[in-house]
């Protein structure tokens, strides 16, 4: 007589469908984590005068709903969402998260106080100048 086996193809104690399944949609948490680590989307680059130059995507924020901070060597822009006062669900559908992304000048090559801003179209511009190069002078002696 034949006896029948059922067996389930495994990769090291796991089914072999368990292991593609992780492999095409991963750990939910991590893909949403990495998915809004980089919340709101920003641009750096240097422009044509070598400012430093810092653009945010903030559609649907208000000049008033950003806070631009300047600490030593460090610029901070930050938002503090608003609590929903206990409604069932938020106000809108396009919500206005909190956020805080500092961004650190470790080579002290830039002017920080002197830093502008515009807002424009749900765009923040942030030019950041370089600090003046300090000429060598002589010092004579007496």
């Amino acid at each position: 007589m034949t006896a029948l086996t059922l067996r389930t193809p495994t990769l090291m104690g796991r089914t072999a469908f368990e292991q593609i399944f992780d492999q095409v949609f991963g750990d939910q948490r991590n893909m949403i984590k990495q998915s809004t680590s980089g919340y709101p989307i920003t641009d750096i680059y240097k422009d044509e005068n070598e400012n430093q130059v810092v653009e945010m995507a903030l559609a649907g924020f208000t000049k008033e709903d950003i806070k631009i901070e300047v600490k030593e060597n460090k610029i901070s822009i930050s938002h503090q969402a608003e609590a929903w006062n206990g409604q069932d669900r938020p106000p809108r559908r396009i919500a206005k998260r909190s956020f805080e992304r500092s961004f650190v000048d470790y080579y002290n090559n830039f002017d920080l106080s002197s830093a502008t801003a515009t807002f424009e179209n749900g765009l923040l511009k942030i030019i950041i100048p370089p600090i003046a190069e300090k000429k060598s002078m002589v010092i004579q002696i007496q």
